[in-house]
């Protein structure tokens, strides 16, 4: 990172130091990054396919939660690229605003339509009426679901792990066993049996 210091225009270069919790903030956001890539893809394709009007899709809900996926993938496309400058204390708020879209969007794909991953061996005639001219859209909405919930639970992971960091969550010792203390350290008892 290029910070600039107050009394001179040369740039003063922020060193990056190697942890393992900097290379698992480097993996998450990568993962959240990909994976918002290739949803963006299939919602972006699934609004080509179907325009803009409610007469080419199943039913309205369906229309509107690729709506909503479109929204949160743009989010979260925007969260990844700037996460560099967001300051630690905004991470997990936003990752949970994040994480409710995307719940939100997956919850209504997996109540709102009639895909499961039985797509392969159902036949068309089986799904409900409004749902059969779209039996070959079974797969997408299966990839669509299952990203958005593999993108809900990184989010989730993103949130606990940035709230451990800020808040300094450490594991430390005790001098006791788990669940027992030790004769010789019990204070104020006496240990002659």
């Amino acid at each position: 990172m290029v910070y600039f210091s107050d009394d001179t225009v040369t740039p003063v270069w922020q060193r990056w130091a190697f942890s393992y919790r900097a290379l698992a903030y480097i993996i998450t956001f990568f993962f959240i990054f990909t994976l918002t890539s290739a949803e963006l893809g299939h919602v972006a394709q699934q609004i080509h396919d179907h325009g803009d009007g409610y007469e080419h899709y199943a039913t309205m809900q369906y229309k509107h939660v690729i709506g909503l996926l479109l929204f949160a993938c743009i989010a979260t496309l925007l969260f990844c690229v700037t996460h560099f400058w967001i300051p630690v204390d905004v991470v997990p708020v936003a990752s949970f605003i994040l994480a409710v879209f995307w719940g939100t969007g997956a919850g209504l794909l997996r109540t709102g339509t009639p895909y499961r991953g039985d797509c392969a061996s159902r036949p068309a005639n089986t799904y409900p009426t409004v749902w059969q001219p779209y039996a070959d859209l079974c797969t997408r909405v299966i990839v669509i679901e299952a990203l958005a919930w593999s993108l809900w639970g990184m989010l989730i992971i993103l949130m606990i792990g940035s709230l451990v960091h800020k808040l300094g969550v450490t594991v430390k010792s005790t001098p006791e066993e788990m669940y027992f203390a030790h004769p010789d350290k019990m204070k104020g008892e006496d240990n002659e049996a």
